[in-house]
C-alpha cells in the first residue's frame, strides 16, 4: 500500500471538489482497499514537538 499526504484547503472550490472525489472512493469502510486518514493540523513547530 502507498501512503500519500496531501494538504487540501477545505474552503476553496477545488479543495471541496477534491475531498468529495476522494471520499467517494471510501464508501465501504469494511474493506481496506482505500483508507482515509485525517490528522488534525498542529500549529507547533515539528522540531519543538520532537523535543517534548
Amino acid at each position: 500500500m502507498t501512503t500519500i499526504t496531501l494538504k487540501i484547503n477545505e474552503d476553496s472550490e477545488k479543495g471541496k471538489a477534491l475531498l468529495a472525489f476522494l471520499r467517494a472512493f471510501h464508501i465501504d469502510k469494511e474493506q481496506k482497499d482505500v483508507e482515509m486518514l485525517e490528522e488534525p493540523e498542529t500549529h507547533y513547530n515539528p522540531e519543538f514537538v520532537a523535543k517534548i
